[in-house]
């Protein structure tokens, strides 16, 4: 394995674990945390469980509102290790 494998390796792991942990929260298989699933139309997130993803999301550190403390509208990639969508 190349070193720049290697490198990426410890993300990929990182990015699946996420992926778990996040599944397992939401109630839903780490297959359906797809690049294109959407909140409410694929993964059937209610209010509550919409509220427990943007708790998750500020505990890994994920700053949810601009300076001015407004709600971002923002995309994440799975090669962020947390899925598509917007919050």
């Amino acid at each position: 394995m190349t070193s720049e494998a290697t490198a990426t390796r410890p993300a990929a792991d990182r990015r699946d674990g996420w992926r778990r942990e996040l599944a397992d929260l939401l109630d839903v298989t780490p297959a359906a945390l797809t690049d294109e699933a959407r909140l409410g139309e694929d993964l059937g997130l209610d209010s509550l469980a919409r509220m427990s993803l943007l708790a998750w999301l500020d505990g890994k550190g994920v700053s949810l509102t601009d300076p001015q403390g407004k709600f971002k509208q923002f995309n994440y990639s799975a090669s962020d290790g947390l899925g598509r969508g917007s919050c």
